[in-house]
């Protein structure tokens, strides 16, 4: 007697090309989330190698982009390219697809030019409660 597993839909995978010559790649699934339909795409983990001179000296670091997923609307989305999963990661590898980091003030501030970080962090406003910010 057949199980419910055997009647799951075959993992797909794809290259999404969307709107503003952005791409990426893993698995894809529908998704509905609030009575709409997205594209649901989860991006493989891959370990990235870069290279940067410093000081006249080319130094190599490696990191890790984690495994995350994006969801797209229709209108975001200009082509899906098919592909098996092998395709999918080496695709992911190219791209190196970040996800999308929580906002920070600390790291905002700390890019900041030191000149415009002292003044933010050293400057002292009375606040009147009868004027708006």
């Amino acid at each position: 007697m057949p199980s419910i597993d055997d009647f799951q839909s075959p993992q797909l995978y794809a290259v999404v090309e969307l709107f503003g010559h952005a791409r990426i790649a893993g698995a894809i699934n529908e998704q509905a989330f609030g009575g709409t339909a997205f594209i649901r795409v989860d991006v493989p983990a891959v370990t990235v190698r870069e290279s940067e001179f410093r000081n006249g000296e080319r130094v190599v670091s490696i990191r890790e982009i984690a495994a995350h997923t994006r969801s797209f609307g229709a209108a975001a989305i200009y082509s899906i390219n098919w592909c098996d999963e092998a395709t999918a990661q080496v695709a992911a590898f190219d791209i190196k697809h970040e996800p999308m980091k929580p906002y920070s003030v600390k790291e905002a501030i700390n890019n900041l030019p030191d000149a415009d970080r002292h003044r933010l962090l050293t400057s002292h406003r009375e606040i009147d409660n009868d004027q708006p910010f």
